[in-house]
């Protein structure tokens, strides 16, 4: 949904995978890159899925892509988008989800999280709790590979399909900075955690009228949180040190970069 948007006149992506830098710049079609199975899916006892989850996350990108197209059709002709209520709640949704829903962000969030010691300390409350041993069968079964993997998988499920009413409060109150690049031979580059933090040193709330995050949803347009009011404000077009900036903040923090320009990922990649 927004990987098209990064593609060349000929529909083409241009991408470096930092899993794999011995092959350089790459190209593909976008509904080839940026996809990982069951991502979004958790895994019942007899080994099916549920996938409900990639189902609401579709139905939002239906709704989202609409918003998306009236956002930069607006700034490529100088003008606001003057989403309604309902888009901006549905705005608000997507970005929220896009804050924490990449593999980078799960990983950030669960990498060093220890399955094992947590399951062995609900074991023990448990014993305490209900005074009788838990059969070494059960352990066995809780804790094998299979098992923790399978729990791992619920987490990371739970924790996506989750919404913080605190944080979508904090979104409806932001404005929205849309920034557009005017020169041709410029553009951003998507990555595959896309999510870019501008804000002071120290930690700051989202709240904080200073933090500002950063999306690119086309390769000439980015859409930014911002203090309000007003509620929409189209950002002066950045120079070429602000783009390079924001690109290569991208490529940091993702493991997959993809943009229009073979010579920009080369670039940004240490390829040319």
């Amino acid at each position: 949904m927004l990987s098209r948007r990064f593609a060349d006149e000929d529909g083409a992506l241009f991408f470096f995978d930092k899993a794999n830098p011995q092959k350089g710049v790459q190209f593909t079609r976008p509904s080839n890159l940026f996809v990982k199975r069951h991502l979004y899916s958790s895994e019942r006892k007899d080994g099916s899925k549920d996938a409900s989850l990639e189902s609401e996350f579709r139905d939002l990108e239906g709704l989202t892509d609409q918003i998306i197209r009236k956002i930069i059709e607006a700034a490529r002709r100088g003008q606001l988008p003057a989403l309604s209520s309902e888009e901006r709640r549905t705005w608000d949704l997507f970005f929220y989800y896009q804050l924490k829903r990449s593999p980078e962000a799960i990983e950030a969030l669960l990498g060093d999280f220890d399955f094992d010691s947590a399951v062995r300390e609900k074991f023990e409350l448990y014993e305490k709790y209900f005074g009788r041993p838990i059969s070494q069968k059960m352990r066995d079964d809780v804790q094998s590979p299979a098992a923790l993997k399978r729990l791992r998988q619920s987490v990371i499920v739970q924790v996506m399909r989750y919404q913080s009413p605190r944080v979508l409060k904090a979104l409806g109150e932001k404005g929205l900075g849309i920034v557009i690049i005017k020169k041709a031979r410029k553009s951003f580059v998507l990555g595959s955690h896309a999510m870019v933090k501008l804000t002071p040193p120290e930690k700051t709330p989202l709240s904080d009228p200073r933090i500002e995050w950063w999306l690119p949803i086309a390769s000439d347009v980015t859409v930014s949180i911002m203090a309000s009011p007003p509620p929409e404000k189209l950002v002066d077009s950045p120079d070429d040190r602000h783009i390079r900036s924001l690109n290569k903040l991208v490529f940091k923090q993702s493991r997959i970069i993809a943009g229009r320009s073979r010579a920009l990922i080369a670039s940004l990649a240490g390829c040319d």
